[in-house]
């Protein structure tokens, strides 16, 4: 019997042997006659034996299949490899000789006889062959199936992906324009709402402007309440790292607030507890947005009595304040508290009829909180009111540190008199409301208007101003055009004029193409004129070549002595993305290192071409890494070098940088081994 399937049978051993080993195996064998019918082999079965046919016929079935039928002398019997998978059944009167082996029985014949050795040696190695191309191929086929699976799943996931990262853009894009959209016109009403206010007015009339103003910052916290969430989904919220008083910050909470509890005949105060340091170095804007959106919510929610912030210490060791928010308002029943940090969600859906808000003030504090290490509870009783409290760990700034905001809380905006500012705006309302407002802040300013970008360059080419105020979007060329083209082609020094934008883009992507483009700062639309104005005098610079030697010392001994490089301005420039920070800072400081050794041989060689140069290149860098005191001392440079300044004087001046930028060097290696 042969098979299909690759099982080997001892009968196989024996095929093609000479008469002489069949007639020594018949000698162990033990003849019997069966009748038709008779089942010799079953299926499935393993036969213990050889079997010979002497005389008669057996059929070989697979099921009722006859697939063959054996005469006399056919050999049939025990598996060698696998178990046979057909009966064997006498289909006459059948004589046959049965050999059961025991193994040195067999092993003596296989020793006497190497054909049969042979025999087995052939046909396992054969049979093995043939396993293992077969399982190759299975495994080929299965490697290939897999792939392919492995294939079509990615294509799959890059193909989500990919609708994702186009929804997003989508997200964003729809994003950026809703918010230049609105915040366009908005500037117009809170600006003509402002300019409004400060005229003779009745009192139904000033009550009425009010309420458009009230509506208008409403509508204004909305907004951004939607930028801020769009920026935590997407990780991109930035936090600032800058020395700042608690209590200044506390003041300004108050103040914004104060009317609103008035209104509603509340006692609403703030208390800062013994322990609690005065200066901190942290982030204190999110620190205002974030008590403003809680104290806010305390007044809206309280019809008598009072809403309370108190201060403490949590831990002096890591200097973590505990910020607590009281009142005595309506509070939240038990099992609501857990929905009060979802997005867009509120206790009820009647505390947004009655009370307003979108749901996502509590839920974007609590993140803000938490970026900034820190932790947010509530505890609340229904009917008797709510207690909210965050903790966050801030640093203690040096004295050094606190001497900039000392003097920026002293800041006079009467040095800004005579300012000349050429301003690019398209829209006219919002060139009313600039000009107007302008105006009547700044005594003896000098304002001219241009509506694209090519009037901002004809404006340049012809008149001197201290700075610009620069839109973006505006018809024929745009801002960042126009500012590209005044930093790359118009001559020292109207090429370094302070750019600023004032844009109703306020997304971070808006934000860094600004910069990208040339631009010192951005400034929001719709803008608050303390800011503005605060803006305006830090880049506040003589545009002629008039500034005094004795100013520039002035400015250069005070900065000599210390460097304003800091890492966190790179960190948030490059949205927390290490890898770029140790790039550009690396870059920075390869550069830095170049260019001193150019200016000490250009002082050597009394090569004024070359320092100037030298100095010039500088500046790139120092706008990226945000060091715009030494940048003021490279500018000082530059301007006495156009004013032919006395030798000396300019020596001491390169000598201050040099030694200004080396500090830098010194602070970047120590702040770079932080960041390991």
């Amino acid at each position: 019997m042969t098979s299909s399937d690759n099982t080997l049978y001892q009968c196989q051993l024996f095929l093609e042997m000479d008469r002489a080993v069949i007639d020594e195996i018949l000698s162990y064998a033990v003849t019997a006659t069966y009748p038709a019918g008779t089942t010799l082999i079953q299926k499935d079965e393993i036969p213990k034996a050889l079997f010979i046919i002497r005389s008669g016929t057996v059929g070989i079935y697979s099921e009722d299949v006859l697939l063959a039928e054996l005469g006399p002398l056919a050999i049939m019997g025990e598996s060698f490899l696998a178990s046979s998978t057909a009966t064997a059944t006498t289909t006459a009167r059948t004589t046959i000789s049965t050999v059961e082996f025991l193994p040195e029985q067999f092993f003596d014949i296989a020793h006497k006889y190497p054909q049969i050795a042979f025999n087995i040696f052939s046909i396992t190695m054969n049979r093995l062959r043939h396993s293992n191309d077969a399982a190759m191929k299975e495994a080929h086929s299965r490697e290939a199936l897999l792939q392919q699976q492995v294939e079509e799943r990615t294509r799959e996931l890059n193909q989500t992906l990919d609708e994702l990262r186009i929804t997003q853009q989508f997200k964003d894009q729809f994003l950026a324009n809703m918010s230049h959209e609105i915040r366009t016109p908005m500037n117009t009403v809170l600006g003509m709402t402002n300019l409004t206010l400060d005229t003779p007015l009745n009192a139904k009339q000033e009550k009425y402007l009010k309420a458009i103003q009230r509506s208008s910052e409403n509508l204004l916290v909305i907004i951004n309440d939607i930028l801020d969430l769009s920026k935590l989904e997407a990780g991109k919220m930035e936090l600032e790292t800058i020395p700042f008083q608690l209590e200044a910050q506390l003041e300004q909470v108050y103040d914004t607030l104060r009317f609103k509890a008035e209104e509603k005949g509340l006692h609403f105060n703030y208390k800062i507890e013994d322990g609690v340091p005065g200066a901190l170095k942290g982030d204190p804007s999110r620190l205002i947005q974030i008590l403003i959106n809680l104290c806010g919510n305390a007044i809206k929610f309280t019809d008598k009595g009072r809403v309370d912030i108190i201060v403490t210490n949590e831990d002096q060791a890591s200097n973590t304040l505990r910020f607590t928010v009281k009142d005595t308002g309506i509070g939240i029943p038990a099992d609501k508290v857990e929905l009060l940090f979802n997005a867009f969600q509120q206790v009820d859906a009647s505390t947004s009829r009655k009370y307003g808000g979108t749901g996502l003030g509590l839920s974007i504090s609590k993140t803000l909180v938490e970026l900034q290490g820190g932790s947010m509870q509530v505890t609340s009783k229904d009917g008797e009111g709510s207690a909210f409290s965050f903790t966050i760990p801030y640093t203690i700034p040096t004295a050094a540190e606190m001497e900039s905001v000392v003097k920026e809380k002293v800041l006079d905006f009467s040095a800004l008199k005579g300012l000349r500012v050429l301003i690019a705006e398209d829209n006219m309302f919002n060139q009313i409301v600039i000009q107007d407002t302008l105006e009547g802040a700044v005594e003896g300013i000098h304002i001219d208007m241009a509506e694209t970008g090519l009037e901002v360059l004809d404006f340049l080419s012809k008149n001197d101003y201290n700075m610009i105020l620069m839109d973006n979007q505006m018809p024929e060329m745009d801002g960042m055009e126009a500012c590209r083209k005044i930093r790359t082609t118009f001559p020292a020094p109207k090429c370094d004029i302070p750019i600023l934008a004032l844009t109703a883009s306020v997304l971070q992507s808006d934000i860094r193409q600004c910069i990208d483009a040339g631009m010192n700062a951005v400034i929001p639309k719709p803008f608050e004129l303390e800011k503005l104005l605060k803006t305006l005098s830090r880049f506040y610079q003589y545009t002629g070549d008039d500034k005094p030697v004795e100013a520039m010392q002035e400015a250069t001994d005070t900065a000599e002595h210390t460097t304003d490089f800091s890492m966190d301005f790179l960190i948030q420039f490059c949205e927390g993305d290490m890898e770029r920070v140790k790039k550009y800072a690396g870059l920075f400081e390869k550069a830095t290192v170049n260019n001193i050794n150019h200016l000490k041989t250009a002082q050597q060689e009394n090569n004024l071409e070359k320092l100037g140069l030298t100095v010039h290149s500088m500046k790139g860098h120092l706008k990226l890494m945000g060091m715009d005191n030494t940048l003021e001392m490279a500018e000082n440079i530059e301007r006495a070098l156009r004013n032919n300044t006395p030798d000396a004087t300019l020596q001491q001046l390169v000598a201050a940088y040099i030694h200004t930028c080396e500090l830098a060097l010194n602070e970047l290696v120590i702040q770079k081994e932080n960041l390991q």
